[in-house]
C-alpha cells in the first residue's frame, strides 16, 4: 500500500535496457531451484552417489540467467 509496485512499474517501463526481466521473488527462486535440479541431473553418477555433492551449480545457473537478462527486477520481495 505504499506505492512500491507502482514505482517498480514506472522504473521498468522507462529504463532503456532491452534484456530486462521483472519477476516475483518467489517465482524467481522456484525457477532457480528448477534450473539447479535440471543441472544436477546431468552430472555423472559415482559409486557413493552423485558428483553433485561436491559440485556447486550456482555459478552456471547465474550465468544462464544473466544471458537472459542484464537487468533483473524483483517484485514482492520478502525478508522474514
Amino acid at each position: 500500500g505504499t506505492g512500491k509496485t507502482m514505482v517498480m512499474d514506472m522504473f521498468f517501463a522507462h529504463v532503456e535496457v532491452e534484456q530486462k526481466k521483472r519477476v516475483h521473488f518467489h517465482g524467481f527462486m522456484l525457477d532457480v531451484h528448477e534450473r539447479i535440479h535440471r543441472l544436477k541431473k546431468t552430472l555423472p553418477k559415482r559409486k557413493a552417489g552423485f558428483m553433485a555433492k561436491t559440485y556447486d551449480p550456482i555459478a552456471p545457473v547465474a550465468e544462464e540467467i544473466s544471458e537472459e537478462a542484464c537487468l533483473l527486477c524483483f517484485d514482492e520481495f520478502q525478508v522474514l
